[in-house]
């Protein structure tokens, strides 16, 4: 990603992404519906990637797979996961998919 762009929920700004970030994750991991709207606040540059491009990326490099880990878990931390709609029963079927996808038990 080059630029930056504002992340949305429900009208609300709740992060800002720079250069090196990535969005859509969460919906790659857990093939849930999107929970948030991601709007370019300059011009920028973003790479698009399918699922199963995703999974096979992370399954092959592993460095990619613990920065996508990292990123999860920073996220958390921020409380943006939490600030989703993904929120009580969709949210442990969104860690078990992640737990799956990156070789965690």
């Amino acid at each position: 990603m080059e630029g930056t762009f504002d992340v949305f929920q429900k009208g609300k700004k709740i992060a800002t992404l720079g250069p090196g970030e990535f969005f859509g994750e969460i919906g790659l991991i857990s093939e849930e519906k999107r929970n948030a709207t991601v709007i370019s606040n300059q011009m920028g540059k973003l790479l698009e990637i399918d699922r199963m491009l995703f999974q096979l990326a992370l399954e092959k490099d592993k460095s990619l797979k613990e920065f996508v880990y990292k990123k999860f878990q920073e996220r958390i931390k921020k409380g943006l996961i939490e600030k989703t709609e993904t929120d009580k029963e969709q949210k442990p079927k969104i860690f078990e998919s992640l737990r799956r996808l990156l070789g965690l038990k």
